[in-house]
């Protein structure tokens, strides 16, 4: 059921998975737990994650394919621990565990992030495991065995930061649920050993490798204000409007709620609180529904095992007319829920969002191209363009920079999540040599802050150029990338005087830098174009020559070189100005 209902948004990736897949691919290569190159930054909130994908790539998994794998293996981990979670288990506990972990599957947010690359999967199977094993606390167990789920909940806390939250939830739940006192608390408290020994740990990890206290994610996004709370309040309440037959199947215990109730309901008010306070989220599918919904299952597997297995002191007859009608109640609640999914606008995104893999044949080749020059590529889509890539970059949007993160503007807080940070003078400063505004397509105007400022800079176009690149493996992609002309990419000047121009700053109707069939990177010249190659910061008379496939003439007049493309398509890898 996960498999057919994930084969719906198939092949979507987050961008920002792929963010935490540049971290796993550096650790591989050696460079560390880092992003770039220079001052290592916590860009991740996602530790284990990233390492357990690192592992993965290093037996020489794809890693796309290892986030993937893990997805699917946690999410199939929480279904299993929704399908099992009620005891004893009989006939009624495998049949109304099984319903739930069906309802699961066919929730939006769990196909979506099966394979959506982030970490929310190992979130949800670590978190219904952690309640399955504290499920026998509350059930008297011997309170000296709370080290399985002690472990759990400890590897929860290094999947994310609020992974410490979820744990905490989880002890007050048992607390609750076997009835306030000092046994109770004693209970908890050995249960918290092991998250606090990791949350301590990863905590010491993070002081002395990135000299930080709280990860730079944290920073780039959290704020508390109104917009946010209301943000995160409508977050809530339409996912409510779209996932509301799950919450269907808790009707049949209602009326006599048991204490393993009360051990998840505790998480589920607790993380939905934090999802309003931290304003939501903004990607496909509902990600931070994730946790909330595997609760709700997991509450529906212990009402409809009770609704199955009917009335203690029941007769025969009475038993089969509640477990007819709870079967009849999950069926329904299933169709409905189906057909929500179906319509849900979140899960819509997830199945039309692919720009990512625009993002990959722009990403490799600007890696193709400048592998050798390794020039620093500033970019709003911190994800696919630097991991596909694999070149250095700046975070235009500042989850990966450490200054953009710490000097957030005075509107921070009531604009766009995770997009709110940007700084043109400080990205100037750091004279990135290939900028791409926007998404993989870039753009010549910016969308964000630090476009927007760095474009109405009166020196901005005597330094930038704006070219458009075309990759075209496995399909083509154009894209609009602002190259510095004075960068290492850019312009060259000889020991006798001689200036080299790369030929991809050839502009002109039809032309594109695109890799000739050498693998270098050139402008491409329909057949009979004209290109112009401006000489702007270049004085005095010169001569140009041109390093072409095929032969070109080319004219120098009036501060600039014109370049006559021949009876067929041609490749310019560069013009050469002689000094006249």
């Amino acid at each position: 059921m996960l498999a057919w209902h994930v084969s719906r948004y198939w092949p979507f990736i987050a961008d920002d998975a792929l963010i935490s897949l540049r971290y796993a691919q550096r650790l591989t290569d050696g460079a560390g737990l880092t992003w770039t190159v220079g001052v290592p930054v916590e860009g991740y909130s996602n530790l284990l994650w990233v390492l357990g994908c690192a592992g993965l790539g290093a037996l020489s998994v794809d890693l796309i394919t290892a986030a993937r794998v893990l997805g699917m293996a946690g999410m199939a981990l929480a279904l299993a621990c929704v399908a099992l979670f009620e005891r004893p288990r009989d006939r009624a506990a495998y049949a109304g565990g099984a319903l739930a972990a069906v309802h699961l599957a066919l929730i939006g947010a769990i196909g979506v992030w099966a394979i959506g690359g982030l970490e929310q999967p190992l979130v949800a199977g670590l978190l219904a495991l952690g309640l399955w094993l504290a499920q026998r606390l509350v059930e008297g167990a011997d309170d000296a065995r709370t080290w399985p789920a002690s472990c759990a909940l400890a590897l929860l806390c290094l999947t994310r930061p609020d992974g410490a939250y979820l744990a905490a939830l989880v002890g007050l739940g048992v607390i609750l649920a076997r009835g306030v006192s000092l046994p109770s608390m004693r209970v908890a408290m050995r249960l918290g050993v092991w998250p606090v020994v990791a949350v301590l740990g990863q905590l010491a990890f993070r002081l002395a490798y990135y000299g930080d206290w709280v990860p730079n994610t944290a920073r780039a996004k959290l704020a508390l204000s109104s917009a946010r709370l209301e943000q995160g309040w409508d977050y809530v309440f339409e996912a409510g409007v779209w996932y509301w037959p799950l919450a269907l199947l808790v009707l049949p215990a209602l009326r006599r709620p048991t204490r393993a109730m009360a051990l998840i309901v505790v998480p589920l008010v607790g993380w939905l609180a934090y999802v309003v306070f931290i304003g939501g989220d903004i990607f496909p599918g509902r990600r931070h529904m994730v946790p909330a919904v595997v609760c709700l299952a997991l509450l529906g597997s212990v009402a409809l095992t009770r609704g199955l297995r009917g009335p203690r002191d029941a007769d025969t007859r009475r038993k089969l007319v509640s477990a007819t009608l709870t079967t009849m109640l999950a069926m329904v609640a299933m169709g409905w829920q189906w057909r929500l999914t179906a319509q849900d606008p979140a899960n819509h995104r997830a199945v039309e969002e692919r720009w990512e893999w625009d993002g990959q044949v722009v990403g490799h080749l600007l890696g193709d191209a400048f592998r050798s020059e390794q020039p620093l590529v500033a970019a709003d889509p911190a994800g696919c363009i630097p991991y596909f890539s694999e070149l250095p970059a700046l975070d235009l949007l500042g989850l990966n920079d450490r200054y953009l993160a710490t000097h957030p503007p005075p509107d921070f807080g009531r604009g766009f999540l995770g997009h709110e940070l940007g700084d043109g003078d400080y990205v100037w400063s750091q004279t990135p040599d290939l900028l791409l505004f926007c998404g993989p397509h870039g753009s010549d105007r910016g969308c964000f802050r630090s476009g927007h400022e760095l474009r109405a800079r009166p020196d901005f176009r005597a330094h930038y150029q704006l070219v458009t690149f075309e990759g075209r493996e496995p399909y083509a992609v154009r894209s609009q990338v602002w190259v510095r002309r004075d960068g290492r990419v850019g312009v060259r000047t000889g020991s006798d005087g001689e200036r080299h121009v790369p030929g991809f700053l050839l502009t002109g109707p039809g032309v594109v830098a695109a890799l000739d069939a050498e693998g270098q990177i050139a402008a491409e010249l329909p057949a009979g174009a004209t290109a112009v190659l401006d000489l702007r910061g270049v004085d005095g008379s010169w001569s140009a020559a041109l390093t072409s496939d095929v032969p070109l003439r080319a004219v120098v007049q009036q501060g600039r070189v014109v370049v006559f493309g021949g009876r067929r398509r041609a490749h310019v890898r560069a013009v050469v100005l002689t000094p006249r």
